[in-house]
């Protein structure tokens, strides 16, 4: 039998007796998830929950009301992994970033996660990006998919297989980088991947913004069929240019794509405004049939709460309902909005803008059962109160109704853009598992 100090006790709730035993039952499900030693008991009357973390009882359920999500679980890839592989980083300047000194010779990081999908058993495919930020600085960067499982329990992760895309039957039509190799392996020079799905006959579909361009390959990373444009729109990177003007600034490509629960549609979404648009914090979401692989002309607008914010990821809840991460450029103590969205593609205000509520704060994480500690000197955002402060969120995949996995983009090795958990240390990719206090379904 546990005991602890009256003076600590709290008082939650009163009511019925149905209502008492509901609630207890609903507490007990939600302890044994977030702590693994907790007392729920009626105490003159009353219903009572605490929970033992570090030696010490807490008020997990007060901790837990004040913000609208709990931490589950985090797991970390550290900054410095590496697969083997070509050497890397050869464009990206001399250095030294926080004590790193490129190139990485003979292995390419695992960094840049910019999309998940869940499979069975607690694994997840991640997509990284292009590298390292642009078609210049990115030609010696290899474009992959990794198969990790994170482990909860004790914060690592597996990276248990790697896919590499690649082109060897000449379907891309335009100039790669590896243009007179056998292989011809995909580059950061040639497209900058930003978000993915499987679709139901098992082929991979990329969404990327130097297009931007729709990609599709095999389980194995092999390319189908030429990449697939969005009529009337083109980044500066675009290759079909032409010396043209752009109609999409650099880097504001796809950036979320999700895929509808019938697995019958893409919905790809801009990270940024059209050049002409009269407003700018209009992002647009497209329909892509994938039996004909093409656009059906159907789009869809979403706005961000300020014009300089970006979307981050598409990810469908049910046939009309999407969650949305919708960021600022921000990073550590300076951010100010990384939050999730849910968003109704049947329901538009009188400006054609589809309807939009708040899911989670992803800097008001509650974090009852200290999960993120002990932290490192200089770590922010750990705690009570646990926050995801990177300048980059670009992943999310719902595993249960009320249960979501994210990770960051850690841009390594650049600090302006990746010192967002410390300002002394290149971030990790951290991926989290948090519980929403109101289910999706």
């Amino acid at each position: 039998m546990l005991s602890r100090p009256k003076e600590r006790r709290v008082r939650f709730f009163s009511g019925t007796k149905a209502l008492k035993r509901a609630a207890i039952g609903f507490m007990g499900v939600a302890m044994l998830v977030v702590c693994p030693l907790f007392v729920i008991k009626e105490i003159n009357g009353k219903a009572e929950a605490w929970c033992w973390v570090k030696g010490e009882p807490r008020n997990v359920m007060e901790e837990s009301a004040l913000v609208g999500s709990v931490l589950l679980g985090r797991a970390i890839i550290p900054a410095d992994t590496f697969v083997d592989g070509p050497t890397s980083g050869q464009h990206i300047g001399p250095g030294p970033f926080f004590g790193r000194v490129p190139p990485f010779v003979d292995k390419q990081p695992v960094q840049g996660i910019s999309a998940i999908v869940a499979l069975k058993d607690g694994f997840f495919l991640a997509m990284s990006d292009n590298g390292f930020g642009s078609k210049a600085n990115s030609p010696d960067y290899l474009l992959a998919v990794y198969k990790t499982r994170p482990n909860f329990a004790d914060g690592t992760v597996e990276i248990e297989d790697m896919i590499r895309l690649r082109d060897p039957n000449n379907q891309i039509n335009f100039p790669i980088q590896n243009e007179g190799t056998v292989k011809r392996y995909l580059t950061g020079a040639d497209f900058d991947l930003e978000s993915f799905q499987v679709a139901p006959d098992g082929t991979f579909w990329f969404g990327e913004e130097f297009g931007p361009f729709l990609i599709q390959t095999d389980d194995q990373g092999v390319v189908l069929g030429p990449p697939i444009s969005v009529p009337g729109v083109k980044s500066p990177d675009n290759p079909f240019l032409g010396g043209k003007e752009p109609t999409l600034p650099r880097s504001r490509g796809f950036e979320g794509m999700a895929l509808s629960i019938d697995g019958t549609k893409l919905y790809p979404m801009l990270e940024g405004a059209l050049i002409d648009d009269d407003d700018q914090s209009r992002r647009i979401i497209y329909e892509f049939d994938l039996k004909a692989e093409e656009f059906t002309g159907r789009k869809f607008f979403y706005r961000v709460e300020d014009p300089k914010y970006a979307i981050g990821e598409l990810v469908a809840i049910d046939e009309n309902r999407f969650l949305v991460i919708e960021r600022d450029g921000k990073q550590g103590e300076a951010a100010r909005l990384k939050k999730l969205f849910e968003i109704d593609i049947t329901r538009v205000d009188a400006e054609g803008y589809v309807y939009k509520q708040k899911v989670a704060d992803l800097l008001d994480i509650g974090d009852p059962g200290r999960i993120s500690l002990p932290g490192r000197e200089g770590d922010v955002g750990i705690g009570r109160i646990f926050t995801f402060p990177f300048v980059t969120i670009e992943a999310v995949a719902i595993i249960a109704p009320d249960t979501l996995v994210l990770t960051n983009d850690n841009n390594f090795p650049f600090p302006d853009w990746s010192t967002g958990r410390n300002p002394d240390r290149l971030d990790d990719t951290e991926i989290i598992k948090i519980r929403l206090l109101n289910p999706l379904l």
